[in-house]
C-alpha cells in the first residue's frame, strides 16, 4: 500500500485551499492520502460558521477525489449548537471512518469554540484489509490513547502543531511508533506558525521526513510490522 502524507499552507480562500489539497492528492499517486487538520479552513473562529459551512459544501468534491484516493483529513462541523473537529476518511465515493477530536487544546483555545468527542471513538478500524488508528493533534500526548489502538497496523496523526513545540511533535510521532510497533503517516501545516514535520514512520521508527517537500510517500509493507515483533515481542500476559 502506498500512503502519502501533506505538509502544505492553508490561507483564508477555503476554495483555494480545496483546489491545493485535490491537486497534491492527485499527483501523490497513493492508495491513501493524509493531509493535516482543519487545512481546509484553519482554525478560522472569525468565521467559525462559514467553516462549518464550507465542511458540507466540500464534501461532494471530497467523495469525487476518492474515487481516484483515499483522502484523510479533519473539518469543522456543526450539529445543532455544537460544533467538532471531525476527522474524516473518504474511499471510493463514501466516508469510510468519522471520529470527533477528543483532546482540545487549552493553549489554542479550542475548549471555547469546540465540543469534545468521545473518548470510546479512539478505536481500530479496518480499511482495505489494513487496521488503521486515528489521532488527531493534541491527542498525540496522552499515551493513555495509544494504549486504545494497540494493534493497529497504521496511524494516522492529522495535525496543526505549532512550531515553537516542533521537537515534541516529531518526538512523540517516532514513539508512537515505536511503541506501537506500527506505521505511523503524521501530516502537518506548513503555515509560518507550525511545525511542519510531516512524516511517514516504520514500526522500528525509520522515519521519511522533509520539510522542504509538500508531499511524502511511501510503499508500506506489513512484513515489517511483523519482523519488529518478532525481534522485539511483548508479554501482553504480564
Amino acid at each position: 500500500m502506498r500512503v502519502a502524507v501533506l505538509q502544505f499552507e492553508s490561507g483564508p480562500d477555503y476554495g483555494a485551499n480545496l483546489d491545493r489539497l485535490r491537486t497534491l492528492a492527485e499527483e501523490a499517486e497513493a492508495d491513501l492520502v493524509l493531509a493535516p487538520e482543519v487545512c481546509l479552513t484553519g482554525f478560522d473562529y472569525d468565521r467559525f460558521e462559514a467553516a462549518a459551512a464550507f465542511a458540507k459544501k466540500s464534501e461532494a468534491a471530497l467523495l469525487a477525489l476518492s474515487e481516484k484516493c483515499a483522502i484523510a483529513l479533519t473539518q469543522i462541523e456543526r450539529e445543532g449548537d455544537a460544533f467538532f473537529n471531525v476527522f474524516r476518511l473518504y474511499d471510493q465515493g463514501r466516508c469510510l471512518h468519522a471520529q470527533k477530536k477528543h483532546k482540545l487544546f487549552l493553549l489554542g483555545n479550542e475548549h471555547d469554540h469546540f465540543s469534545a468527542g468521545a473518548k470510546e471513538a479512539i478505536a481500530p478500524f479496518e480499511w482495505r484489509g489494513w487496521q488503521l488508528g486515528v489521532l488527531i493533534c493534541f491527542e498525540l500526548r496522552f499515551v493513555d490513547l495509544w494504549q486504545r489502538l494497540e494493534g493497529c497496523e497504521l496511524l494516522l496523526v492529522p495535525a496543526a502543531w505549532g512550531a515553537l513545540r516542533k521537537s515534541h511533535y516529531e518526538t512523540l510521532c517516532d514513539a508512537l511508533a515505536i511503541a506501537n510497533r506500527c506505521f505511523v503517516a503524521a501530516s502537518d501545516s506548513a503555515n509560518a506558525d507550525m511545525a511542519a514535520g510531516s512524516a511517514i514512520l516504520s514500526p522500528w521508527g525509520e522515519a521519511l521526513r522533509d520539510d522542504t517537500q509538500h508531499t511524502l510517500a511511501r510503499t508500506l509493507d506489513k512484513r515489517e510490522i511483523t519482523k519488529m515483533k518478532r525481534a522485539i515481542p511483548y508479554d501482553t500476559a504480564a
